[in-house]
């Protein structure tokens, strides 16, 4: 006849279940093996108490014989037939070996020590003093290293800026001369051929001088001559 602890403490239970739940005890219950079919549970006072399945109903139990088919609960969060929990039983740890000293012994008890000729026996060897390993050295410090802040390229963004800013000028005064050109060229037009159109009647006529469009584009053109010039 087998008897196991089911509980959820691996220390003192054989059988572990519920292991982290507040509602399995550490010693819950104990099942006993009669025969190959048929096995007892006994519930050891725990805190939530141990049930079977009866068809839909669970019924709280405090010791039953049941199969290995009969359906268990143990506190309200784990479930198991009998043969489930005989499969989950913690094999039996066997106890440690005992290694005998198989170094010959001399009769007398103790072992003979070899002594010189002399008669003194030799200063037992100091042992090494121990290194510690992985710890580093003061000769394996790594270096020191020294930081310089790079210094912006001064020059050659002061350089940048001044051929941008040539370059918008020269830009300007291109548009602004051709502006002017056209101007003027428009102004000019309109007065010559208002002028033409005027001096072809036989009493004369009116003719229009185009003083804005003209004096527009002498000023875009004197514009466009000096950006030019500070463009160098």
């Amino acid at each position: 006849m087998s008897k196991y602890i089911v509980g959820r403490d691996p220390e003192a239970a054989d059988i572990v279940i519920g292991v982290g739940s507040k509602t399995v005890s550490r010693r819950h219950a104990r099942l006993t093996i009669i025969d190959g079919q048929s096995c007892q549970i006994e519930d050891l006072d725990s805190s939530n108490g141990t049930e079977l399945l009866d068809g839909h109903r669970w019924i709280p139990v405090k010791s039953a014989k049941v199969s290995r088919a009969q359906r268990l609960r143990f506190g309200t969060s784990h479930e198991a037939t009998v043969g489930e929990l005989l499969q989950q039983k913690a094999p039996a740890r066997p106890a440690p070996e005992s290694v005998p000293d198989e170094s010959p012994t001399p009769l007398g008890g103790s072992r003979p020590q070899a002594i010189p000729l002399g008669g003194s026996r030799p200063a037992a060897a100091k042992p090494a003093a121990a290194k510690p390993v992985g710890l580093p050295t003061a000769d394996a410090s790594p270096p020191a290293r020294s930081f310089e802040a790079a210094s912006p390229p001064v020059d050659d963004a002061a350089a940048a800026a001044a051929a941008l800013r040539t370059g918008l000028l020269r830009a300007q005064g291109k548009a602004n001369l051709i502006y002017g050109v056209i101007l003027f060229v428009v102004g000019g037009g309109i007065t010559l051929l208002t002028f033409a159109a005027a001096s072809s009647g036989g009493g004369g006529g009116r003719f229009v001088v185009a003083w804005g469009a003209m004096a527009v584009g002498v000023f875009k053109l004197i514009q466009g001559v000096v950006q030019f010039i500070r463009a160098g």
